[in-house]
């Protein structure tokens, strides 16, 4: 019995920290993007004419992706280190 509510434990405490670590990657996704959005939109008519909407986009969606998979992870890895 003692071995379940300790496998119990466990399995609460990785599901705790899966849900911190993919809310922090949301949150900080939705921060980065709310400020390159705010950068971008600010920008001045010539700085679209000097670079391509499709070269914007990708740089967007590479910078976005690399903060989901590389936060999440150092969340991960410092919960894991914790406990």
């Amino acid at each position: 019995r003692m071995y379940l509510y300790i496998t119990l434990g466990y399995v609460a405490t990785i599901l705790i920290g899966a849900t911190i670590a993919a809310t922090g990657s949301l949150r900080a996704s939705r921060k980065i993007h709310s400020a390159m959005l705010e950068r971008v939109l600010r920008a001045p008519v010539s700085w679209f004419e000097a670079h391509p909407l499709g070269r914007v986009l990708n740089r967007f969606s590479s910078d976005l992706a690399a903060i989901d998979n590389e936060v999440s992870d150092e969340l991960l890895t410092a919960l894991d280190n914790a406990s």
